[in-house]
């Protein structure tokens, strides 16, 4: 009986760790978004309240824009600022304009409803 509340604490402890890790990369990801594209972060757009729904629908799923970061990172871009640049000019949720028109614009190049 202790054996299973050890081995219930162990596998609960790594979960937690996972977690912070998974969390720790989104931040750091996040953090380059926000200093590649600090100039369009503007007040009142969908861009500057996205937060984490620039690449995320939810905790766990990517949107459109964000599969597509993945997709670019994994053909082995590095570092960060020429994995967001490689997607600049793809249309991720196909609003007709493109990722990194919509930055630049404040709308959300993942989200076929922020546009332009």
């Amino acid at each position: 009986m202790k054996g299973n509340h050890v081995l219930c604490a162990v596998a609960a402890a790594g979960l937690l760790l996972a977690a912070a890790v998974i969390a720790g990369a989104h931040n750091k990801d996040q953090k380059h978004f926000e200093k590649l594209y600090y100039d369009y972060l503007i007040p009142d757009t969908d861009l500057y309240y996205a937060s984490c729904k620039v690449c995320h629908i939810n905790k766990r799923k990517l949107n459109s824009y964000g599969r597509a970061l993945r997709r670019a990172k994994k053909a082995g871009m590095e570092p960060a600022v020429e994995i967001y640049l490689a997607v600049e000019e793809k249309d991720s949720d196909y609003d007709g304009v493109s990722n990194g028109e919509e930055i630049r614009l404040g709308t959300k190049p993942g989200d076929k409803e922020s546009y332009p």
